[in-house]
Protein backbone atom coordinates (compact mmCIF):
# COMPACT_ATOMS: atom_id res chain seq x y z
CA UNK A 1 0.00 0.00 0.00
CA UNK A 2 2.59 2.56 0.83
CA UNK A 3 4.34 1.93 -2.06
CA UNK A 4 1.61 2.46 -4.14
CA UNK A 5 0.22 5.59 -2.01
CA UNK A 6 3.31 6.75 -2.69
CA UNK A 7 3.24 6.36 -6.62
CA UNK A 8 0.26 8.45 -6.49
CA UNK A 9 1.34 11.54 -4.58
CA UNK A 10 4.53 11.93 -6.69
CA UNK A 11 2.34 11.63 -10.04
CA UNK A 12 0.21 14.08 -8.52
CA UNK A 13 3.09 16.32 -7.44
CA UNK A 14 4.64 15.98 -10.97
CA UNK A 15 0.76 17.68 -12.47
CA UNK A 16 0.64 20.43 -10.35
CA UNK A 17 4.58 21.08 -10.98
CA UNK A 18 4.07 20.88 -14.53
CA UNK A 19 0.90 22.76 -14.76
CA UNK A 20 1.97 25.76 -12.31
CA UNK A 21 -1.98 27.53 -13.38
CA UNK A 22 -3.37 25.03 -11.16
CA UNK A 23 -1.17 25.91 -8.17
CA UNK A 24 -3.36 26.27 -5.05
CA UNK A 25 -2.74 24.50 -1.74
CA UNK A 26 -2.82 21.88 -4.19
CA UNK A 27 0.88 20.75 -3.23
CA UNK A 28 0.72 21.36 -0.28
CA UNK A 29 -1.98 19.41 0.37
CA UNK A 30 -0.32 16.08 -1.64
CA UNK A 31 2.54 16.50 0.40
CA UNK A 32 0.84 16.72 3.42
CA UNK A 33 -1.13 13.88 2.54
CA UNK A 34 2.46 12.31 1.78
CA UNK A 35 3.65 13.37 5.27
CA UNK A 36 1.05 11.89 7.04
CA UNK A 37 1.54 8.35 4.77
CA UNK A 38 5.34 8.64 6.02
CA UNK A 39 4.17 9.11 9.87
CA UNK A 40 1.44 6.43 9.91
CA UNK A 41 4.10 3.89 8.19
CA UNK A 42 6.51 4.53 11.11
CA UNK A 43 9.05 6.91 8.92
CA UNK A 44 8.93 10.22 10.58
CA UNK A 45 12.10 11.39 9.35
CA UNK A 46 10.83 11.20 6.07
CA UNK A 47 7.75 12.73 6.96
CA UNK A 48 9.84 16.06 8.83
CA UNK A 49 11.64 16.50 5.51
CA UNK A 50 8.35 16.54 3.68
CA UNK A 51 6.68 18.82 5.89
CA UNK A 52 9.99 21.07 5.41
CA UNK A 53 8.92 21.05 1.35
CA UNK A 54 5.74 22.18 2.53
CA UNK A 55 7.27 25.32 4.26
CA UNK A 56 9.94 26.42 2.26
CA UNK A 57 7.36 26.06 -1.07
CA UNK A 58 4.96 28.57 0.34
CA UNK A 59 5.08 31.87 1.89
CA UNK A 60 2.03 31.65 3.84
CA UNK A 61 -0.16 28.35 3.97
CA UNK A 62 -3.28 28.49 4.29
CA UNK A 63 -4.62 27.93 8.41
CA UNK A 64 -6.25 24.76 8.06
CA UNK A 65 -2.85 23.49 6.38
CA UNK A 66 -0.28 25.47 8.22
CA UNK A 67 -2.35 23.76 11.40
CA UNK A 68 -2.21 20.44 9.94
CA UNK A 69 1.72 20.61 9.10
CA UNK A 70 2.10 21.39 12.44
CA UNK A 71 0.31 19.12 14.17
CA UNK A 72 1.97 15.82 11.92
CA UNK A 73 5.40 17.36 12.64
CA UNK A 74 4.05 17.00 16.12
CA UNK A 75 3.33 13.29 15.52
CA UNK A 76 6.71 12.66 13.87
CA UNK A 77 8.13 14.09 16.69
CA UNK A 78 6.81 12.01 19.11
CA UNK A 79 7.40 8.77 16.97
CA UNK A 80 11.39 9.96 17.59
CA UNK A 81 11.04 10.02 21.26
CA UNK A 82 11.42 14.15 20.86
CA UNK A 83 8.80 14.71 23.28
CA UNK A 84 9.26 18.19 23.67
CA UNK A 85 10.14 20.18 20.78
CA UNK A 86 6.69 17.86 19.61
CA UNK A 87 4.38 19.71 22.27
CA UNK A 88 5.96 23.16 20.58
CA UNK A 89 4.47 21.82 17.30
CA UNK A 90 1.35 20.55 19.15
CA UNK A 91 1.29 23.99 20.77
CA UNK A 92 1.14 25.86 17.36
CA UNK A 93 -1.21 23.57 15.63
CA UNK A 94 -3.44 24.13 18.75
CA UNK A 95 -3.45 27.76 18.67
CA UNK A 96 -4.06 28.31 14.81
CA UNK A 97 -6.87 25.66 15.66
CA UNK A 98 -8.53 28.06 17.84
CA UNK A 99 -8.12 31.01 16.03
CA UNK A 100 -9.60 29.67 13.14
CA UNK A 101 -12.42 27.26 14.92
CA UNK A 102 -10.87 24.29 13.46
CA UNK A 103 -12.58 21.59 15.76
CA UNK A 104 -11.55 18.70 14.36
CA UNK A 105 -7.84 19.16 14.32
CA UNK A 106 -7.95 20.84 18.17
CA UNK A 107 -9.49 17.50 18.97
CA UNK A 108 -6.88 15.52 16.87
CA UNK A 109 -3.83 17.61 18.22
CA UNK A 110 -5.25 17.53 21.97
CA UNK A 111 -5.60 13.69 21.44
CA UNK A 112 -1.66 13.69 20.32
CA UNK A 113 -0.71 15.44 23.17
CA UNK A 114 -2.13 13.30 25.66
CA UNK A 115 -0.05 10.49 23.79
CA UNK A 116 2.97 12.56 23.47
CA UNK A 117 2.54 12.98 27.93
CA UNK A 118 1.94 9.08 27.93
CA UNK A 119 5.14 7.87 26.07
CA UNK A 120 6.89 10.03 28.82
CA UNK A 121 5.26 8.56 31.91
CA UNK A 122 3.47 12.21 33.01
CA UNK A 123 0.12 11.06 33.70
CA UNK A 124 -1.83 14.02 35.06
CA UNK A 125 -0.78 16.18 32.15
CA UNK A 126 -1.77 13.24 29.77
CA UNK A 127 -4.88 12.97 31.80
CA UNK A 128 -5.48 17.12 31.49
CA UNK A 129 -5.46 16.96 27.68
CA UNK A 130 -7.09 13.99 27.29
CA UNK A 131 -9.99 15.81 29.12
CA UNK A 132 -9.82 18.77 26.98
CA UNK A 133 -9.96 16.62 23.75
CA UNK A 134 -13.25 15.11 24.80
CA UNK A 135 -15.44 18.18 24.03
CA UNK A 136 -13.93 19.53 20.59
CA UNK A 137 -14.08 15.81 19.52
CA UNK A 138 -17.70 15.32 20.69
CA UNK A 139 -18.78 18.26 18.74
CA UNK A 140 -16.52 17.58 15.89
CA UNK A 141 -18.64 14.43 15.46
CA UNK A 142 -15.59 12.54 14.94
CA UNK A 143 -16.06 9.12 16.50
CA UNK A 144 -12.13 8.57 16.20
CA UNK A 145 -11.30 11.30 18.07
CA UNK A 146 -13.15 10.68 20.79
CA UNK A 147 -12.52 7.20 21.06
CA UNK A 148 -8.86 7.91 21.46
CA UNK A 149 -9.53 10.74 23.94
CA UNK A 150 -11.55 8.52 25.69
CA UNK A 151 -8.75 5.41 25.65
CA UNK A 152 -5.85 7.98 26.36
CA UNK A 153 -7.73 9.18 29.44
CA UNK A 154 -7.91 6.18 30.51
CA UNK A 155 -4.75 4.92 30.42
CA UNK A 156 -3.44 8.25 32.08
CA UNK A 157 -5.90 7.51 34.74
CA UNK A 158 -4.17 3.77 35.00
CA UNK A 159 -0.72 5.25 35.34
CA UNK A 160 -2.14 7.22 38.42
CA UNK A 161 -3.33 4.23 39.77
CA UNK A 162 -6.71 4.67 39.33
CA UNK A 163 -7.87 1.45 37.83
CA UNK A 164 -11.76 1.35 38.27
CA UNK A 165 -12.20 5.20 36.38
CA UNK A 166 -9.53 4.04 33.85
CA UNK A 167 -11.41 1.05 32.96
CA UNK A 168 -14.58 3.01 32.70
CA UNK A 169 -13.34 5.21 29.79
CA UNK A 170 -11.65 2.26 27.84
CA UNK A 171 -14.54 0.24 28.46
CA UNK A 172 -17.10 3.30 26.89
CA UNK A 173 -14.26 2.77 24.21
CA UNK A 174 -14.66 -1.06 23.51
CA UNK A 175 -18.65 -0.80 23.50
CA UNK A 176 -18.93 1.87 20.74
CA UNK A 177 -16.40 -0.25 18.55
Amino acid sequence: QYDRSLHHFLRALDIVDRHPELWSPRAADIRLAMARMYVNSRDPARALDTLREVRSGHRRLPPRLEASAYFYEGRALVAQDEIEPALLAFGRALELAHVHELISIEANVLGNIANAHLKAGRYPQAEQAARAALAPAERSEDRISLQMAKANLGFALFGQGRQREGMQQVDAVIATM
